[in-house]
């Protein structure tokens, strides 16, 4: 299965066991919009736009899917706010994503969002899906 689809202009392809999300303008201009858990909302729809297609869950969750989307996205900035002191990040926050920011930079151009069985870094995105509400505190204003 390879099927390519649009979403508010966001190009998603999805394929076994992995969804690729090409970060361009049309992503940016959708996460940006004010008043909304955008990240989220396109979280929610490629996890059930993949249940259709396929008629099988993605196993990623949703907290996952969001808080990678928003670290490819917004990678600079979230770079940029851990490295200045804030009492609102936990330390443990700080500690994983810093070497995961510096590791991905050159990834961006297409997000690849994969189960475990085919994305090596899954593991560090289910690692921070319990901080998604902090995450999308910081990235989506």
């Amino acid at each position: 299965m390879n099927t390519t689809e649009t979403f508010h202009g966001i190009t998603i392809i999805y394929t076994d066991k992995l969804v690729q999300i090409v970060t361009d303008q049309n992503l940016k201009n959708y996460l940006n919009q004010k008043g909304k858990k955008d990240a989220r909302n396109l979280a929610k729809y490629i996890l059930e736009q993949y249940c259709c297609l396929t008629k099988k869950d993605l196993a990623i969750s949703e907290d996952s899917l969001t808080v990678e989307i928003l670290i490819h996205v917004y990678l600079d900035q979230l770079s940029n706010t851990l490295q200045k002191p804030n009492p609102l990040i936990p330390k443990e926050l700080k500690s994983k994503l810093l070497p995961l920011l510096k590791n991905i930079e050159s990834h961006t151009e297409i997000i690849d969002c994969g189960e475990k069985s085919v994305d090596s870094n899954r593991h560090i995105f289910d690692s921070l899906a319990r901080f998604a509400s902090i995450i999308t505190l910081l990235l989506e204003k």
